[in-house]
């Protein structure tokens, strides 16, 4: 890393640069933040995407600036975070999510003081359309004929027995599409898609990567759409188990492929410690373990937390009357097992058949017991 002050048009500027690379890009960002009352402040910039590999955050510091500078950051690639203003130790504001894409941005207080309004690049776009491309539209949640997991389970969605949710989806799917061809430089809208990608057909995804341009999938937010697509088409096959390894609470190593039970269906329960909706189901399926037909169905808990040690008190605590393993990675959502089933939330699940294909997937307490009566 490398720090260097310069002066610009009689502005003291203050330029980081976290990478050697060819190919950087340069954010700057003007400071207007007169109305904090501060003789100086300190500026601390948050991205949430790693460039490193490890799924964490990294932060970077500017120190002791005067109002009215100007701060560079210079990155390999597009990147999202955000600001977060101090004196010291005292917090003074912070921003919502900020892209830095190479654009000339301009951040000021609000007139609460307590929010920095960061404008310039794409960032006016996302504060207006934070949350809503994508979402499913209420006569498609609300459809009796619709459960997400469907989506995850076939390349392209075909209902032809429901023609009207099948009309309203392709519905959904055409304005998915027109939005990226609309946005196709937008990293906001690439994030947003891999946010909602679990409604959204694999064969929309891959289509929506061909129309992104280069400088937007040569991203972080890029990689995980190639990653979803790829994972996603190893899961809607009959996947290599063989390549997912796990561990049990004493370390010993086991690949899920040893664990398919060839006599009977395995239901793969995806978790962590911290999450408390997970651990609910949890509770409620030991309640309902001796109710299960073990003779046809197997259960195998399959822990994302990154403390070992929180997962061994929590099995501790919840006792868990079935196999319990951990992705030893201990990376989390950014872990080997995450990334391979497309985990982006929990708790998740996938119901194998004996011989290895996954034939459902979230499926409710109900749905497992009575699959031990059915099978």
């Amino acid at each position: 890393m490398n720090i260097k002050i310069i002066f610009i048009a009689g502005l003291l500027v203050f330029s980081k640069t976290i990478f050697a690379n060819d190919s950087l890009i340069t954010t700057q960002i003007y400071l207007k933040l007169e109305t904090l009352e501060q003789d100086s402040f300190d500026v601390e910039i948050t991205l949430f995407d790693s460039y490193l590999g490890n799924g964490y955050r990294l932060f970077h510091t500017f120190s002791n600036l005067k109002n009215g500078a100007s701060i560079s950051l210079t990155l390999p690639e597009i990147s999202m975070g955000m600001l977060i203003i101090k004196k010291g130790e005292q917090f003074l504001s912070n921003s919502g999510s900020v892209v830095f894409g190479g654009d000339t941005l301009y951040a000021q207080p609000d007139s609460s003081k307590a929010v920095i309004i960061v404008k310039g690049g794409e960032n006016e776009f996302m504060q207006e359309n934070f949350m809503l491309p994508f979402n499913l539209p209420s006569k498609i949640t609300s459809n009796k004929s619709f459960k997400s997991r469907m989506v995850q389970r076939a390349y392209d969605l075909e209902i032809p027995e429901n023609f009207m949710f099948q009309t309203m989806y392709s519905e959904y799917l055409r304005n998915v599409l027109s939005l990226v061809k609309q946005h196709s430089n937008s990293f906001n809208i690439l994030r947003l898609l891999n946010d909602n990608s679990a409604n959204i057909t694999l064969k929309v995804l891959d289509t929506a990567l061909t129309i992104f341009n280069e400088r937007i999938i040569n991203t972080v937010q890029g990689r995980r759409l190639k990653s979803i697509i790829t994972n996603g088409k190893w899961l809607i096959n009959k996947p290599d188990l063989t390549v997912v390894k796990l561990e049990n609470i004493i370390g010993k190593e086991k690949s899920l492929a040893s664990l398919i039970d060839s006599t009977k269906f395995t239901f793969i329960d995806f978790w962590t410690s911290w999450c408390v909706p997970c651990r609910a189901f949890n509770t409620s399926l030991a309640k309902k373990y001796d109710s299960l037909n073990t003779n046809k169905i197997q259960i195998i808990s399959i822990s994302i937390d990154e403390d070992i040690e929180n997962w061994k008190t929590a099995l501790a605590k919840d006792k868990l009357p079935w196999l319990n393993y951990i992705d030893p990675s201990l990376r989390g959502f950014n872990g080997v097992l995450a990334s391979l089933f497309n985990i982006q939330f929990i708790p998740q699940s996938f119901l194998f058949n004996k011989n290895g294909e996954i034939v459902n997937m979230n499926i409710s307490i109900a749905e497992l017991l009575s699959l031990g009566i059915e099978l």
